[in-house]
């Protein structure tokens, strides 16, 4: 059985999965791109959807550095104008953080 999901814009998504999904949600990116989805609750939905949005906007945020990756992320950090690796993280967290504020984040029951 699947769900159809209908936005404030008009945007349907449909779900044809088999799990009991309770919430959908619906991003609208700065660009007019949109992106869509089901979850299992309101909360998973706003998540997946602040993190989808923020999926498109940079670079990923380096989390585990392995031995011989430590110069390559100081000259990418360096290269960004950031004098490390925690500046860097902490310049594109906030960026990331800029560009989903300026998404447009619908959450909706199902």
């Amino acid at each position: 059985m699947s769900k159809i999901a209908t936005f404030s814009n008009g945007h349907t998504d449909t779900y044809k999965g088999k799990r009991d999904v309770k919430a959908a949600w619906m991003v609208i990116l700065p660009d007019g791109g949109i992106l869509s989805g089901h979850s299992l609750d309101r909360r998973r939905a706003e998540s997946t959807a602040r993190n989808a949005a923020g999926s498109f906007n940079y670079l990923p945020i380096p989390r585990v550095m392995h031995s011989g990756s430590t110069a390559f992320y100081t000259r990418l950090a360096q290269d960004h104008g950031c004098r490390g690796i925690n500046e860097y993280r902490a310049k594109i967290a906030a960026e990331r953080a800029t560009y989903v504020q300026a998404c447009t984040i619908e959450v909706i029951d199902l």
